[in-house]
């Protein structure tokens, strides 16, 4: 029986995805750098991301959240819910999903 990933595995895939993170997060930065754009990445890990988000804009007094969005088909994301789909309903604040190109 397989008992999932050993820890240093774990350690490896988690070391892959902050390195893919910083380089959005350099891009990103940049572009609002560029066009005069006063805000703030953030990365938020934990088991209700959509939660964290609201607590987060709630917490700073957010006025506007500006997320991605993987682009589930709809089946998927009816049975497994998605992340940008509750920040809609739930936020406070106007939120703006925007659909990327993989980086």
């Amino acid at each position: 029986m397989d008992g999932g990933p050993s820890p240093k595995h774990c350690q490896e895939l988690m070391a892959k995805e902050d390195s893919k993170v910083k380089e959005i997060e350099n891009k990103y930065r940049k572009l609002m750098a560029e066009n005069n754009i006063i805000g703030d990445f953030i990365v938020l890990r934990g088991k209700d991301a959509w939660h964290d988000i609201i607590q987060y804009q709630e917490k700073v007094n957010g006025i506007m959240i500006v997320m991605g969005t993987r682009g589930q088909n709809t089946l998927r994301r009816t049975f497994m819910g998605s992340v940008s789909d509750s920040v809609v309903h739930h936020a406070s604040c106007p939120v703006l999903v925007c659909c990327h190109p993989k980086i």
